[in-house]
């Protein structure tokens, strides 16, 4: 067997004596590799770097703007409770921008004009609510 790594590292199966015991090896198994993707998810959040006007998917968490576009935030609705933080890593104007109808703490956007401001927002499942701000 292959040696594993993270988490399920110091789980090393028995060998099977049955078919029960087989089984509940796979099991454990995928139970321990199912928390490694979840830990090593969390450790690394995915980053984005952007040169042009861009729309935040999925699987971002962190997106770093270069140049002077705009950002613009998910439907609030599926992406509630869901945290993003946006950065100006260049020296234009980032501007995060909610979708039609939303909101990010009352306005339709939140510019970021200086080199490194950054904002961190949630959704409540209605619109944006910023938590922190440099």
């Amino acid at each position: 067997m292959a040696e594993k790594k993270g988490i399920g590292a110091s789980f090393v199966p028995p060998v099977p004596a049955d078919k029960y015991q087989r089984e509940m090896t796979l099991v454990l198994e995928n139970v321990f590799n199912k928390i490694d993707e979840v830990l090593n998810f969390v450790s690394r959040l995915p980053s984005r770097t952007v040169t042009a006007t861009y729309t935040i998917l999925d699987n971002d968490a962190i997106v770093l703007a270069n140049g002077t576009f705009a950002v613009t935030l998910p439907l609030a609705k599926p992406s509630e409770n869901r945290a993003l933080v946006v950065k100006n890593i260049g020296s234009g104007t980032v501007t995060v921008t909610a979708q039609s109808g939303e909101f990010i703490d009352g306005d339709a956007t939140y510019p970021m004009a200086a080199q490194y401001d950054t904002v961190q927002i949630i959704s409540d499942g209605t619109d944006w609510h910023i938590v922190s701000t440099k």
